[in-house]
């Protein structure tokens, strides 16, 4: 089945400090913002895909082909956090949070995801939680 997805292409130069020399290029599915296709290539190989030689050579990685063509939501995530607000506490914790069906993002390193609650001397995280569905019928 053939479908046509909308996303978004990030054509780069690295500089590296051991001399490499490529080009590296990235896919993202515009619907599951999923960074799907990471590719490198030789300069003189991306020379040749540019003036039209078919088949040129080149190495690539991919990932989240499970969820692309599919729609992310997201939503707010707060529980109480102990051990003083320990970021690593609601790391480890957060799943047990979420709704189901849903999956916690555990990152809780940025400066707003743990709060005092105003007024006492307890804590609060604050993340996200997400889950891909099915885009709806146009």
């Amino acid at each position: 089945m053939e479908k046509l997805l909308k996303g978004k292409i990030t054509i780069g130069r690295p500089s590296y400090s051991n001399g490499k020399e490529v080009i590296t290029i990235e896919l993202i599915d515009e619907n599951s913002h999923t960074h799907f296709v990471e590719m490198e290539i030789s300069y003189e190989n991306f020379t040749k895909a540019l003036m039209g030689q078919a088949h040129v050579d080149c190495e690539f990685k991919t990932r989240g082909l499970d969820v692309v063509g599919l729609i992310k939501e997201q939503k707010p995530l707060i529980f109480p956090v102990y051990n003083n607000g320990s970021k690593d506490f609601a790391e480890k914790v957060c799943q047990a949070h979420t709704d189901d069906g849903w999956t916690a993002s555990t990152y809780f390193r940025s400066q707003n995801s743990i709060r005092r609650i105003e007024g006492t001397d307890k804590y609060e995280a604050h993340g996200t939680q997400y889950r891909f569905v099915k885009p709806k019928e146009e």
